[in-house]
């Protein structure tokens, strides 16, 4: 290159120093493109690692309650509600014990050498375990209707507060219970101290909940925010369209997989 032609070029870079309004709009325009199509695939994979996420935390927690139930010689299972403890509602599991009195197993927290109760294990927000029973599945393993209401106030469906509060138990022979009533116990140590005094578990502490329930031998995975706002057979239609089935041997606790 002769230094005339250098000097040329020199010349055109300095005075290239700034970008011109049309380019600068080109390039926003650009950039909001990409952004729009970019946002939504990050959401939706982080939507679905939580989902899987939630997803592969019940199997190896309903293996631990069976364990323990054999090694403790005692009924054992594992508790799955909604709480509002700490930044708003989310779903919690956590470990449970107790024995049958001779008309129904009273359970409370599982507690450990120490007596000290295991911390209850927090979903990521905003999926919720729903109870695999009778009680919303029909013979042919469709999820049936319920009936809209909200009789504690609380601004959460009753059916959604009954179907996210279930036990998964085992007995001290390892088989799960299918059809023994169970009653909570109060139990202030499982959130620490101090505790509201009507602390069942951990179902909302300012509502009135039944304090019985029956176990459940599953359990499926649900976003409960929108469930939330399903009654009737808009409920049935979205979980069966939705709802991620997770059933288990009622002899061995083996996670039926794909």
């Amino acid at each position: 290159m002769s230094i005339l032609e250098l000097e040329n070029t020199g010349r055109f870079l300095r005075s290239r120093k700034a970008f011109t309004l049309v380019e600068m709009i080109t390039v926003v325009g650009l950039i909001t493109i990409v952004l729009t199509i970019v946002l939504p695939t990050i959401s939706s994979v982080t939507d679905s690692t939580d989902r899987s996420k939630t997803a592969n935390l019940l199997p190896p927690y309903v293996a631990l309650a069976r364990t323990e139930a054999l090694k403790r010689s005692e009924y054992v299972g594992l508790h799955i509600g909604l709480s509002d403890r700490g930044s708003g509602i989310r779903c919690y599991m956590a470990f449970v014990s107790g024995q049958f009195n001779g008309s129904q197993i009273a359970i409370q927290a599982l507690k450990n050498s120490g007596a000290v109760a295991y911390p209850p294990k927090a979903l990521p927000s905003p999926y919720a375990f729903g109870e695999l029973s009778g009680n919303f599945v029909d013979g042919s393993g469709n999820f049936t209707s319920v009936s809209s209401g909200d009789s504690d106030g609380d601004g959460i469906q009753d059916a959604l507060e009954d179907f996210t509060t279930f036990t998964i138990l085992f007995s001290p022979i390892g088989t799960m219970v299918a059809k023994e009533p169970i009653t909570y116990i109060a139990d202030s140590t499982l959130f620490g101290t101090p505790a509201p005094s009507n602390d069942i578990l951990w179902k909302l502490p300012q509502n009135d909940h039944d304090t019985t329930t029956t176990s459940a031998l599953g359990a499926t995975l649900v976003d409960c925010q929108i469930l939330g706002d399903k009654t009737g057979s808009d409920w049935a239609s979205y979980l069966n369209d939705n709802a991620e089935f997770m059933a288990f041997n009622s002899y061995t606790g083996e996670y039926f997989s794909d």
